[in-house]
């Protein structure tokens, strides 16, 4: 006998994560910590304060994830940047290229 995959509880996940997190980190950008309160994180995400806290936690992890997911593509800009090969003047290029990219979209 095989055994059957465990059953997810509860209602499929109506949200992408990915684009909920990026849209927090873009509320807290642009309004701050202080400044960015749920009803605001919730209406940037398109999630009510219950799904909000059931992906994230309260605010601040959400605010953790989002700096961490922040790191993470600045880490990987900069890798990708010096991986390209190239003289260190062409691969500095390419990361204040990206640095420019990341901080102003």
């Amino acid at each position: 006998m095989s055994e059957q995959p465990a059953k997810r509880r509860g209602r499929p996940r109506a949200y992408d994560p990915q684009v909920a997190l990026a849209k927090a980190t873009e509320t807290f950008w642009t309004q701050g910590y202080a400044g960015a309160s749920l009803d605001d994180l919730s209406a940037a995400t398109g999630m009510n304060r219950p799904s909000l806290y059931g992906a994230f936690g309260d605010k601040q992890a959400l605010f953790s994830a989002a700096i961490d997911a922040y790191m993470d593509a600045s880490r990987g800009a900069m890798v990708q940047a010096f991986r390209a090969g190239g003289t260190l003047r062409q691969a500095l290029e390419r990361v204040y290229r990206a640095a420019l990219y990341i901080y102003l979209s």
